[in-house]
Protein backbone atom coordinates (compact mmCIF):
# COMPACT_ATOMS: atom_id res chain seq x y z
CA UNK A 1 0.00 0.00 0.00
CA UNK A 2 1.71 3.20 -1.11
CA UNK A 3 1.60 6.44 1.29
CA UNK A 4 -1.31 7.89 -0.36
CA UNK A 5 -3.65 4.69 0.12
CA UNK A 6 -2.82 4.66 3.63
CA UNK A 7 -3.59 8.42 3.98
CA UNK A 8 -6.81 8.28 2.41
CA UNK A 9 -7.67 4.98 4.56
CA UNK A 10 -7.17 6.38 7.62
CA UNK A 11 -9.79 6.68 10.30
CA UNK A 12 -9.71 8.31 13.80
CA UNK A 13 -11.88 7.74 16.69
CA UNK A 14 -13.45 10.35 18.13
CA UNK A 15 -12.53 12.53 21.20
CA UNK A 16 -14.90 13.69 23.15
CA UNK A 17 -15.84 15.94 26.28
CA UNK A 18 -17.94 16.12 28.93
CA UNK A 19 -19.55 19.03 29.54
CA UNK A 20 -21.63 20.52 32.68
CA UNK A 21 -24.37 22.73 31.74
CA UNK A 22 -26.50 24.66 34.33
CA UNK A 23 -30.27 22.97 33.21
CA UNK A 24 -28.91 20.24 31.62
CA UNK A 25 -27.85 16.34 32.19
CA UNK A 26 -23.66 15.99 31.49
CA UNK A 27 -23.87 16.75 27.76
CA UNK A 28 -20.75 15.76 25.34
CA UNK A 29 -19.23 17.64 22.19
CA UNK A 30 -17.36 16.30 20.05
CA UNK A 31 -13.94 16.89 18.42
CA UNK A 32 -15.03 18.06 14.79
CA UNK A 33 -12.90 16.66 11.88
CA UNK A 34 -11.91 19.49 8.93
CA UNK A 35 -14.91 19.12 6.46
CA UNK A 36 -17.35 19.30 9.82
CA UNK A 37 -15.90 22.44 11.21
CA UNK A 38 -16.42 23.75 7.36
CA UNK A 39 -20.06 23.19 7.80
CA UNK A 40 -20.84 24.10 11.45
CA UNK A 41 -19.59 27.51 10.25
CA UNK A 42 -21.82 27.83 6.73
CA UNK A 43 -25.07 26.28 8.71
CA UNK A 44 -27.03 29.76 10.51
CA UNK A 45 -29.11 28.20 12.47
CA UNK A 46 -27.52 27.47 16.37
CA UNK A 47 -29.69 24.59 16.63
CA UNK A 48 -28.07 22.86 13.89
CA UNK A 49 -24.62 23.39 14.62
CA UNK A 50 -25.68 22.18 18.14
CA UNK A 51 -26.84 18.90 16.38
CA UNK A 52 -23.42 18.77 14.99
CA UNK A 53 -21.41 18.54 17.76
CA UNK A 54 -23.59 17.07 20.65
CA UNK A 55 -22.53 13.60 21.15
CA UNK A 56 -22.72 10.29 23.39
CA UNK A 57 -20.09 9.19 25.53
CA UNK A 58 -18.39 7.18 22.74
CA UNK A 59 -18.57 10.21 19.76
CA UNK A 60 -21.54 9.37 18.01
CA UNK A 61 -23.72 12.29 17.15
CA UNK A 62 -27.17 12.50 18.74
CA UNK A 63 -28.87 14.10 16.41
CA UNK A 64 -28.77 14.80 12.83
CA UNK A 65 -29.40 18.60 11.36
CA UNK A 66 -32.74 17.80 10.35
CA UNK A 67 -33.79 17.13 14.08
CA UNK A 68 -32.98 20.62 14.96
CA UNK A 69 -36.49 21.54 16.17
CA UNK A 70 -35.66 19.60 19.42
CA UNK A 71 -34.31 22.36 20.41
CA UNK A 72 -37.04 25.10 19.62
CA UNK A 73 -37.88 25.23 23.17
CA UNK A 74 -34.67 25.65 24.52
CA UNK A 75 -33.55 29.00 26.14
CA UNK A 76 -30.67 30.67 23.34
CA UNK A 77 -28.72 30.92 26.51
CA UNK A 78 -28.14 27.31 27.03
CA UNK A 79 -27.46 26.56 22.83
CA UNK A 80 -24.84 29.12 23.25
CA UNK A 81 -23.30 27.53 26.08
CA UNK A 82 -23.37 23.98 24.30
CA UNK A 83 -21.83 25.89 21.05
CA UNK A 84 -19.18 27.96 23.53
CA UNK A 85 -17.89 24.20 25.24
CA UNK A 86 -17.86 22.92 21.27
CA UNK A 87 -15.54 25.82 20.12
CA UNK A 88 -13.47 26.14 22.71
CA UNK A 89 -13.06 22.48 22.59
CA UNK A 90 -12.51 22.85 18.38
CA UNK A 91 -10.17 25.27 18.86
CA UNK A 92 -7.21 25.28 17.04
CA UNK A 93 -5.04 27.81 19.36
CA UNK A 94 -6.29 26.50 22.38
CA UNK A 95 -5.16 23.11 21.31
CA UNK A 96 -1.55 24.95 20.43
CA UNK A 97 -1.53 27.04 23.68
CA UNK A 98 -2.45 23.35 26.00
CA UNK A 99 0.41 21.09 23.81
CA UNK A 100 2.49 24.03 25.05
CA UNK A 101 1.33 24.11 28.09
CA UNK A 102 2.31 20.14 28.60
CA UNK A 103 5.24 20.12 27.30
CA UNK A 104 6.33 22.93 29.23
CA UNK A 105 8.04 24.66 26.50
CA UNK A 106 7.58 28.22 25.41
CA UNK A 107 7.87 29.36 22.32
CA UNK A 108 10.76 31.78 21.30
CA UNK A 109 10.71 35.03 19.16
CA UNK A 110 12.83 34.99 16.04
CA UNK A 111 14.57 38.46 16.20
Amino acid sequence: MNLKQQLTSLSFQPVVKAVSIEGLPTVYVRRLSWGELSQVQQLDDPRQQVCLVLCDESGQRLFSESEAAVFDGYPPEILKSILDEATSFNSLDQQVRQAKNDSGTVPSKCS
